[in-house]
């Protein structure tokens, strides 16, 4: 029987703006336990955690667009007023999203307080810019991997494994994590779990949403190159 590996947990993730200081509940993927969250990040980066527990995360690599690196803009009264409290406690006199979710997940995980990695991105690139954003992120994915594997008295001994949290960022940004995830499989990552945090529906808007784990949505990606495999070359491998 061969050892164990060690696991190198990255979790990527868009992060995502602060439309209101609104507590939201989300179930859990066991559909019991309740998770919180302000931004649409916290309670997916939350639930990951959890299920990777005692060890948790070892890397957190956050998109951030222009907006949600500036100052954060509160819209109603009653949540600036929230605002102003969580400003308070933290003695700041302004704060980014982006900043937000990182103080929002290291007061639940102080272990997370130093593993977050920024990658910026502009809400005005074009389509080529974009691409050139994927491969950036894959980059950085790449020299993660590169430095744990560096760090590892025995290369073979290590397996990096890459979440992704899907529900933060354009409405495009789901399709270039997915690009990113696809890339970083053949800079030796292996893909864990995809996260979807779902808000109830419009009719109960004060139910709790739900955690979707969706990784067998991301295996499809597989089986059509499966597919494309065996149109090709005839071999069965990738489909099996």
């Amino acid at each position: 029987m061969g050892e164990v590996k060690k696991q190198y947990h990255v979790m990527l993730a868009f992060a995502s703006l602060i439309p209101s200081m609104k507590e939201m509940r989300y179930y859990g993927i066991d559909g019991k336990t309740t998770f919180t969250g302000v931004q649409s990040n916290e309670a997916g980066i939350c639930q990951v955690q959890e299920m990777l527990h005692p060890n948790g995360l070892d890397r957190i690599i956050l998109i951030v667009s222009e907006k949600a690196n500036q100052p954060a803009e509160i819209k109603s009264e009653a949540d600036r007023q929230k605002w102003q409290q969580f400003l308070d406690s933290k003695k700041k006199d302004a704060m980014s999203p982006v900043d937000f979710l990182k103080a929002r997940i290291s007061d639940k995980y102080e272990q997370l307080e130093n593993i977050f990695i920024d990658i910026p991105y502009s809400e005005n690139d074009s389509t080529r810019d974009s691409m050139n954003r994927i491969a950036e992120v894959a980059e950085h994915v790449q020299k993660v991997v590169d430095k744990v594997r560096e760090t590892s008295e025995n290369t073979g001994d290590v397996e990096i494994i890459l979440h992704a949290d899907m529900t933060g960022g354009f409405r495009y940004a789901a399709m270039m994590m997915l690009a990113i995830m696809q890339l970083s499989k053949y800079m030796g990552a292996k893909i864990g779990h995809v996260i979807y945090s779902e808000l109830p529906p419009r009719e109960r808007p004060n139910d709790p949403g739900r955690i979707r784990v969706i990784d067998d949505i991301h295996r499809m990606f597989d089986l059509i190159a499966g597919a494309d495999e065996f149109q090709k070359y005839g071999s069965v491998q990738a489909l099996e």
